[in-house]
């Protein structure tokens, strides 16, 4: 098992990656609208499918694991 220092250092490392990586898209950004959409303009359709698939995928994977932790690993 990782000591928590290097769990914690990793975190610190990807949240600053991300955060260098959304200072550089902003200063390329025209607009805050094209920031937030990147230039396109999505149909409602695709928004909605794509909530969907973050919820159905959630769910999927947290109910697998909570199965697994009370039936077994064959659950998974």
């Amino acid at each position: 098992m990782l000591p928590n220092w290097v769990v914690l250092s990793l975190t610190m490392a990807c949240l600053a990656a991300m955060g260098l990586i959304s200072v550089v898209a902003r200063r390329h950004a025209g607009s805050a609208g094209s920031f937030t959409l990147g230039g396109a303009r999505y149909p409602a359709i695709l928004i909605g499918f794509l909530l969907m698939s973050e919820f159905i995928g959630t769910v999927a994977s947290v109910g697998t694991t909570q199965t697994a932790v009370k039936v077994g690993l064959t659950a998974a």
